[in-house]
């Protein structure tokens, strides 16, 4: 049975693009912004063939399981695994993203240009879409300083995997560390974010000494 390759697989070779592009794909970022609020990753398989896209997020417990079937090129550094799923009676590639994740990470790759509508999506009342806007931020590192602010007024977001990805985001901007480490020293508080809370201090390395002694507390635990 033929199987149609799934388009996201173009739109993932898309976002290798991106990276290398950086600033220079600045001209994509309206359009790439309308992707970005698009809620696809709950839609149903079409007729064409083509597999449902899967949020990398909700299944990064099978990411070890296929990691050995993965073939198309991955970025160094990129947590995201494109892998193949058995569907329609045979073998496609398919990343562990949707299209609208897939956009707000290109967003991410351009660079500080991006940075405005990226917080601009931090508060939109789709939680979906306030995660993929704060993993963006954070894989762009320190020109997202600017979302600082915004990321740690999530961490007291109601939904807990956006706490979490406001968490991490913060980890690897790394910047204004006299603002951010009390709040994520607070956040050990909340058992949905503590360990994501330890990581980003850990990410944010020496500049998070000072939270030594909350991290030391913790092996009372």
């Amino acid at each position: 049975q033929r199987v149609t390759v799934p388009q996201g697989r173009d739109h993932w070779t898309a976002y290798v693009a991106f990276q290398a592009l950086g600033s220079a794909g600045s001209s994509a970022i309206p359009d790439l912004v309308k992707l970005a609020h698009d809620p696809d990753a709950n839609s149903s398989p079409s007729n064409t063939g083509e597999a449902p896209p899967i949020s990398f997020w909700k299944n990064d417990k099978y990411i070890p399981m296929f990691a050995a079937q993965s073939s198309t090129y991955l970025p160094h550094g990129s947590p995201v695994i494109p892998v193949k799923i058995f569907f329609g009676g045979g073998w496609i590639p398919q990343p562990f993203l949707s299209d609208g994740e897939i956009a707000a990470w290109s967003l991410g790759a351009i660079g500080a240009g991006s940075v405005p509508p990226l917080m601009g999506m931090l508060t939109n009342s789709d939680p979906q879409i306030r995660c993929r806007a704060a993993m963006a931020l954070g894989m762009m590192g320190k020109p997202a300083e600017p979302a600082v602010p915004a990321l740690v007024n999530m961490l007291n977001d109601p939904d807990r995997n956006t706490r979490r990805e406001a968490a991490d985001a913060l980890g690897w901007i790394g910047q204004q560390p006299d603002f951010v480490i009390p709040a994520l020293v607070k956040a050990f508080d909340d058992k949905d974010v503590e360990s994501a809370a330890i990581v980003a201090l850990g990410t944010m390395g020496e500049c998070a000494t000072n939270a030594i002694p909350a991290l030391l507390a913790l092996f009372q635990s």
